[in-house]
């Protein structure tokens, strides 16, 4: 786990093995997904660097770096304003499955995607995310939860964001996934049911979200090393 040691892990579904627990994946009308290796995912799961990094960090062999390299943060990283409101993001992602529960009388599932909407929308005020990034990581996570991917394809997909993530952010990528971490950690507090539907999605892997989340660490000053830069 990659939360600093003053916050206990998010227990999930998927680490425990514990069927009962609420997710939006398990919506009345969804099969749930198979369950994957917590260590398959980024966010809430383990992270070990790659042995090119470890290398590179310790100038090992074939090391042509001068130097640690600071993280690439794009001007569009923080992805427009903060909306007036974030109820047009949040009902187009929980309308449809709140729709499913009431048709199939599925009553605590429906009081728990409200408690779920509410808490996340008293996390996207909080840490005032943009509109344009609050609209990709919706679209993001619900592609994920429409379509979980499987144990093999979370592992393919945890490389190629970790090869992308460390062509952005150079020797700074354990950081910035820590403050990623931490921030989701925060959310997942609020949020009933986020850590369970993203780490068995395979939505915790998301490149676009990792990304978003690591930028409002560093907004917040996790990982001050990163700042200033």
């Amino acid at each position: 786990m990659l939360y600093g040691n003053d916050s206990a892990p998010v227990s999930t579904g998927a680490v425990s093995g514990d069927e009962g627990l609420f997710n939006y994946s398990n919506s009345p009308t969804m099969a749930r997904p198979q369950q994957p290796d917590p260590n398959a995912t980024l966010l809430t799961g383990g992270f070990t660097p790659p042995e090119k990094s470890q290398q590179k960090a310790q100038g090992g062999e074939g090391d042509t770096d001068t130097g640690p390299r600071a993280p690439i943060i794009d001007r569009n990283d923080n992805m427009g304003d903060p909306p007036a409101s974030y109820d047009l993001h949040l009902s187009g992602f929980f309308d449809g499955f709140e729709k499913d529960a009431a048709v199939l009388n599925k009553t605590e599932h429906l009081e728990q995607l409200r408690a779920a909407r509410a808490g996340l929308k008293e996390a996207l005020t909080e840490y005032q995310i943009g509109d344009t990034a609050a609209r990709e990581m919706f679209a993001q996570v619900r592609n994920y939860v429409t379509n979980p991917r499987s144990p093999e394809r979370m592992e393919s997909e945890r490389a190629e964001t970790m090869t992308a993530l460390e062509k952005k952010w150079g020797n700074d990528t354990p950081k910035m996934i820590e403050a990623a971490n931490k921030v989701f950690h925060e959310m997942c507090r609020k949020v009933p049911g986020l850590a369970e539907s993203m780490i068995e999605t395979g939505a915790a892997n998301d490149l676009k979200t990792i990304v978003h989340l690591a930028n409002i660490g560093k907004r917040r000053g996790y990982g001050k090393s990163m700042l200033n830069r």
